[in-house]
């Protein structure tokens, strides 16, 4: 059975992200619930818009610092994991390996990190103003669908459907979308990515867990190449996942020139958002050792 190669992210940084979604999600909340289509005011609900772009801008800053914190501190720390199994296995340091590499890869996931979070940020401004949209409707009684442009045309159209089959009022499909809507808030799903609304909580923690991990498989791949070691193994859970079952506690051949391995590249984890498979150094010889002692 292939060994498992150590538990990374470090859930610390994972969960300091989401306490602060959280509290902004919170924030943002508690702004839309004042409005309502009963008392809808033009000035409210721009004041509304108004103070959560600020918070969203706020959220962007924060992305911003959380990835040039975490997305080196996640390199390094898998560098010396990484590091220490290539002393064991005996691998030898390339003198002429351009050290760049390191500091190019982490600008470049750092820079992919807060982008992915601010997208989901600015998406929450996307929703606030379909939500503020939908409030103005309901009030005016202008139910018609086709007078939807917006992602929730479908909703409003099975809500409207809904309404129609049990013989009930335009009023009354009023109230059913200020209910779904009332949901959603509760629920903080104000993002919105390919279409679907994700509580941005849950939405910031998987980014954070993802790239993370995107991170760790780079630095060890570099690690790799920077002491000529062509071999890496991905961890083993016994996982029941159907997504990583075909990979888990598999060897690659980082260059793809290792005779009867498969080339890593299109391989590496994460497999899957939120996936905890990693990679880790091994070696043709580290591996016929484990065979003669029984341990593949």
């Amino acid at each position: 059975m292939p060994r498992q190669i150590g538990r990374f992210p470090d859930r610390r940084r994972v969960a300091e992200l989401g306490r602060y979604y959280n509290i902004m999600g919170n924030k943002i909340k508690d702004e839309l619930m004042t409005l309502d289509a009963a008392d809808f005011s033009e000035i409210s609900a721009a004041s509304v818009q108004q103070n959560v772009k600020n918070m969203t801008r706020q959220m962007n800053r924060q992305a911003i610092k959380w990835s040039r914190r975490v997305m080196p501190e996640t390199y390094k720390q898998a560098a010396r994991v990484a590091q220490v199994s290539l002393n064991i296995l005996g691998a030898v340091k390339d003198n002429f390996y351009d050290e760049k590499i390191h500091y190019r890869t982490i600008e470049e996931q750092e820079e992919l990190s807060q982008n992915e979070l601010m997208r989901a940020n600015l998406s929450i401004n996307q929703n606030v103003a379909t939500y503020i949209h939908l409030l103005r409707m309901s009030k005016n009684s202008l139910m018609q669908i086709q007078a939807f442009d917006l992602r929730d045309e479908e909703i409003v159209s099975g809500l409207l459907d809904d309404a129609i089959r049990e013989g009930q009022s335009r009023g009354k499909l009023a109230q059913l979308i200020r209910v779904h809507f009332k949901r959603e808030l509760w629920e903080r799903k104000f993002m919105n990515i390919n279409g679907r609304n994700y509580n941005l909580v849950k939405y910031a923690q998987m980014v954070a867990q993802t790239r993370m991990r995107i991170i760790q498989t780079k630095s060890t791949v570099n690690m790799c190449n920077q002491y000529d070691n062509d071999l890496v193994e991905v961890s083993d859970h016994s996982t029941d996942c159907e997504i990583c079952q075909d990979y888990e506690g598999k060897i690659y051949s980082i260059s793809g020139r290792t005779p009867d391995y498969d080339y890593l590249a299109g391989n590496e984890p994460p497999y899957h958002p939120r996936c905890q498979h990693n990679i880790g150094p091994t070696s043709v010889e580290a591996i016929e050792v484990r065979e003669v002692l029984g341990y593949a």
